[in-house]
């Protein structure tokens, strides 16, 4: 002690508190041993400070040399930590109390004495250390990571059953344990681990209910874990942290959510609306975190990829675009990000799909499988989407927006088949065309039971005109009425043969001794008398000519010459139309139309529906003689050597005509076990098999194209249909045909496909 000390209190009192501030141990044991009243007398502000620092310099040396606890840095396991860290706190609370009785005593402010302690204690902790912080923090993160996970588990366990548990006490201690320390380098790394484990705990359980789950409202469950888990499980580590990380937390949820919607973006809108929910998700996080670019990126490749190939077919093309245009209206009714999406779609469709309109007409009238373009046409209001110039329009315009927004945009209804009308420049008779060939093969190829039933039709036609206008219907009007004329006017010719007594000519029912015999099933013929000029040209189409010289002559189909048996049927009903209709008469159709009879060779019958007239012509000719050379039938019908073989196939493939060499053909003597199938169905079953044949004529220039280069599909395709392929016919067929012939080439290791596009396999 300085002899030369001048105080305002008395040297015996001096000596008294410094001999009381150096007996550390008792004061710490029992602090009631500190001399309250002599410090109690000090009112000067310097005696104040000197006998503070007495003590306080005192009390750290005891600390340093009897209560300090060297933490060791390779911690073996979290209970080493939190034991150490127990007694650390013990000790020190005594440190605090003999300091905080000595501020009161000597009515310091601000809690200097402690807060000076305690930085000690925190600068001696950290600095015998004598480690990296990057290095303890490597070796505690696993240890605190299990302990959070641990903890954290029984905590859900505590809030579910409402009881509390012995490990939450101890997690409640360690929390109170280190904010009584206050010690800065320790809290950082618990609480930077603690963090990091929150946001990965977040994530994990958004992964685990969002990942295949797109019915179930996700976003609102994970809002609810998240209130009465995840907030009060932080608030007892630290309700000044909880406040800080409430914000960061919400959104980090938003952004999670958004981040793996968009990954399941395609999935999603191909399940809609069974996905409705998770659009609903999706739009409302956008909201909160944006992403609109990442979800425009995503979506589009994974059409591209995904979709927009040549083994998707252009139904499934159709029905993805239709949801896909309906779930970004919901996500952002403002048409911003349809905009920024649909326009490749509409353009391959537009460009690079042939059947595009007529898949859209089949699934717009499929009434009987209820498609979702049916229920377009059933529900939408065409005249509130075209009237865009009306007064309320006017009255309701907004300036165009420039960023999507989901939020403060209301959603108006969409038009699904106006888009599609507009991705055809607003074309409404290129959809009319298509569907007026629809329904002519409605119309005249109906069973023999429905043959002139044209209600559902009649009832398509009128919804059809609610969407087009009547005068785009007006052919299919007068299609519809010339089938119900042709109803009344079969009746009247049946009635006059009938009434009159009219003998039609009969089918010879023995030939060939009595080995082949031919039963027609009904001997007056039921017809159509149709308007030509209103049904689809393509119906009066020979093969190989073309429709602009269609209309040109009309005698080209007439010199087709079937069997003298179905030409007097004909000239017969002929004559009683031109009794009834005179002066009108009819032309006939004969390459259209069917026929139905039953045949018996060696005492074995078959039957047979829906056989065309010339099919049907040919077997009857083998009842005039056993043989038959294909060009005398291409000779004696009329038609030429392709239409012959094309025709006569459906006899061959049974096995009742047997062609041999020379193009020599003959009827068998027996038959052989044969289905009652009509034409239709063979043409299906082979229709496979012939596109393959054709495409096979261009086989050596797909090879020699692809010979010293790689092609995607699109180009190979644009390749053969715009350029010359003399002596080759020209390439009509669509990609998914051309994708087909390249999948057989690649089954038979002539090409490859890698990453998209087709080369010759080395």
């Amino acid at each position: 002690m300085n002899n030369n000390y001048n105080s305002s209190i008395g040297k015996e009192v001096f000596s008294l508190l410094f001999e009381n501030a150096i007996n550390c141990k008792y004061l710490l044991e029992d602090n009631r041993n500190i001399l309250v009243k002599e410090l109690q007398k000090i009112n000067n502000k310097e005696d104040k400070k000197i006998i503070s620092n007495i003590y306080l310099k005192n009390l750290k040396t005891y600390f340093i040399e009897n209560d300090f606890i060297l933490l060791n840095n390779k911690f073996q396991s979290i209970e080493y930590l939190l034991n150490n860290l127990k007694i650390l706190c013990e000790r020190f609370e005594r440190y605090l109390n003999v300091l905080n009785i000595l501020q009161n005593c000597l009515k310091l402010e601000n809690n200097e004495l402690i807060e000076e302690f305690t930085i000690f204690t925190q600068t001696k902790l950290f600095f015998n250390l004598n480690i990296d912080v990057n290095d303890l923090n490597y070796n505690l993160s696993n240890l605190l990571q299990n302990y959070f996970n641990e903890t954290f588990q029984t905590f859900i366990i505590m809030i579910e059953e409402n009881q509390e548990q012995e490990n939450i006490l101890i997690f409640k201690n360690f929390c109170k344990q280190l904010q009584f320390l206050n010690g800065n380098f320790l809290n950082s790394i618990f609480t930077s681990n603690l963090i990091e484990f929150i946001f990965k705990k977040i994530k994990e359980k958004i992964i685990e209910i969002a990942s295949n789950d797109f019915e179930q409202e996700i976003l609102a469950f994970i809002q609810q874990w998240k209130e009465q888990f995840i907030y009060p499980f932080i608030e007892i580590y630290n309700n000044e942290l909880f406040k800080t990380l409430k914000t960061q937390i919400d959104y980090f949820i938003y952004e999670t959510m958004t981040r793996i919607r968009i990954e399941q973006i395609f999935d999603i809108i191909i399940s809609y609306p069974s996905s409705h929910q998770s659009i609903l998700d999706l739009k409302e996080c956008l909201n909160q975190c944006g992403l609109h670019n990442e979800l425009i990126e995503t979506l589009n490749k994974n059409i591209k990829n995904r979709l927009l190939i040549a083994s998707v077919e252009t139904k499934t093309i159709i029905m993805a675009f239709m949801n896909i245009v309906k779930t970004l209206l919901i996500i952002d009714p403002t048409s911003i990000l349809l905009d920024k999406i649909s326009f490749q779609l509409k353009d391959y469709l537009r460009e690079k799909r042939n059947d595009t309109i007529k898949s859209i007409i089949q699934e717009m009238i499929d009434e009987k499988n209820n498609t979702p373009l049916y229920n377009e046409l059933l529900s939408s209001d065409p005249q509130s989407n075209y009237d865009s110039d009306s007064e309320n329009n006017l009255e309701n315009w907004n300036p165009t927006p420039i960023h999507p927004s989901s939020a403060n945009s209301k959603m108006e209804r969409v038009d699904i088949i106006k888009t599609f009308i507009e991705m055809f420049r607003g074309n409404k008779d290129l959809f009319v065309n298509e569907y007026r060939i629809i329904l002519a093969d409605k119309l005249l190829f109906k069973r023999e039971h429905s043959l002139y039933d044209t209600s559902d039709e009649s009832k398509m036609v009128e919804l059809l005109k609610i969407r087009f206008g009547e005068r785009c219907m007006q052919n299919c009007e007068i299609m519809l009425k010339d089938i119900v004329d042709s109803k009344f006017l079969n009746n009247n010719i049946h009635n006059r043969l009938k009434n009159n007594n009219i003998k039609l000519p009969s089918f010879p029912n023995i030939t060939l001794d009595d080995n082949f015999i031919i039963q027609q099933q009904e001997t007056i013929p039921n017809c159509f008398m149709i308007s030509k000029n209103y049904w689809p040209p393509y119906l009066f189409q020979k093969e190989g000519q073309s429709t602009n010289n269609l209309m040109e002559d009309d005698s080209n189909i007439n010199t087709i010459q079937l069997h003298p048996f179905v030409e007097q049927l004909m000239l017969e009903y002929a004559n009683q139309y031109n009794a009834i209709k005179a002066p009108r008469k009819l032309l006939w159709e004969k390459h259209l139309g069917s026929l139905d009879f039953d045949i018996e060779i060696g005492g074995e019958e078959v039957s047979f529906t829906n056989i065309h007239p010339i099919s049907a012509s040919i077997l009857f000719y083998f009842s005039d003689k056993p043989k038959w050379n294909i060009n005398e039938l291409c000779e004696i019908i009329k038609i030429d050597e392709k239409q012959v073989l094309k025709r006569i196939n459906i006899w061959l493939k049974r096995k009742i005509i047997i062609m041999e060499e020379n193009n020599e053909c003959s009827l068998v003597d027996k038959l052989t076990e044969i289905e009652n199938q009509n034409e239709d169905e063979e043409m299906e079953d082979t229709s496979g098999q012939n596109q393959e044949e054709e495409m096979r004529v261009y086989q050596d220039l797909i090879v020699g194209m692809l010979t010293s280069t790689s092609m995607p599909l699109d180009k190979i395709h644009n390749f053969l249909a715009l350029f010359a392929l003399d002596p080759l016919p020209p390439f009509d067929k669509t990609i998914p045909e051309l994708g087909n012939f390249l999948n057989i080439l690649i089954k038979e290791e002539i090409l490859v496909c890698e990453d998209g596009e087709y080369k010759v396999r080395e």
